[in-house]
């Protein structure tokens, strides 16, 4: 019988690091940022593959934190 580590069968953005925070995984991060803009990771993928887009994607992600946080 062998042992199992804890939150093994977690997926990878639920699971918990050695000091016990919750750990989330760089591909749950860029899901939750493409969500703002109602895009897909395929998507994202392919702006990410033109800077020109991406940092334009950057840049009004930015200012719509800025308009939210003085709401």
């Amino acid at each position: 019988m062998s042992q199992t580590m804890p939150g093994e069968f977690l997926p990878q953005f639920l699971r918990v690091t050695g000091k016990g925070y919750p750990h989330t995984s760089w591909l749950a991060t860029m899901k939750n940022d493409l969500s703002y803009h109602n895009l897909s990771v395929e998507h994202g993928t392919e702006l990410a593959l033109d800077r020109l887009l991406w940092r334009l994607l950057a840049a009004s992600g930015a200012i719509l934190q800025m308009v939210q946080a003085k709401q």
